[in-house]
């Protein structure tokens, strides 16, 4: 009994351990005023779909609180996903950012069990009247299908060589290529229905979400 107790801890560990906030991010980073200040959440967990449920954030003077939460499906592969929550436009000062991970659980009845808070990750950053630097913008590379042409394409912002994957409701991959931005050929076999799918460029962590295939 004691060696299942253990067993059971480490394994509670590795699984809270891998529902975390891996980065956090102030876009643009140097904000002025005149900017839409947001702030982008790079999250991994241990299943999927890992898609947030709902986000959210509050402020109180010069301190500002959000909350993502996340509710795991029964998907049996790590899944990385990025959060941005549009904070608004901000006055000059200096803000401190208190950023809350929620994660809940839909195990086989679908349905979100209650949340709990599983990671917290804090940000300073400064709104200035400005600094003449340009900001460049992040492009999340995204997995798109088109209805009425029965099309898979990849969106990305560059010609760099993805591992597209898609994975069914069970976690079982069905599909796995490795293609540069546009069309994409797939097997014309694959069944009607929501799909989970996991894009990699070189040694960074992947991307991932939902698509439907109808």
């Amino acid at each position: 009994m004691k060696k299942l107790s253990t067993l059971f801890l480490l394994v509670f560990s590795v699984f809270t351990q891998a529902q975390t906030i891996q980065s956090v991010t102030i876009i643009p980073a140097h904000p002025t005023p005149n900017d839409h200040v947001k702030v982008v959440l790079d999250l991994a967990f241990p299943s999927g779909g890992c898609d947030a449920q709902n986000l959210q954030h509050s402020s109180n003077g010069s301190s500002i609180m959000t909350f993502a939460f996340h509710c795991l499906g029964p998907l049996t592969f790590i899944c990385y996903t990025k959060d941005t929550l549009d904070l608004g436009v901000l006055p000059v000062g200096t803000y401190t950012i208190q950023n809350n991970l929620m994660i809940g659980n839909s195990g086989i009845t679908g349905i979100c069990s209650a949340y709990v808070q599983m990671d917290q990750r804090d940000l300073n950053f400064t709104v200035t009247q400005g600094t003449g630097i340009a900001e460049v913008a992040i492009s999340i590379p995204q997995l798109l299908f088109d209805a009425s042409t029965h099309t898979l394409s990849l969106k990305a912002s560059d010609n760099n060589d993805y591992r597209v994957e898609l994975f069914d409701i069970t976690g079982k991959s069905v599909f796995a290529n490795t293609v540069s931005s546009g069309r994409i050929n797939y097997p014309g076999t694959l069944t009607k229905g929501i799909y989970i799918y996991s894009i990699r460029v070189g040694d960074k962590p992947p991307f991932s979400g939902k698509i439907l295939i109808d």
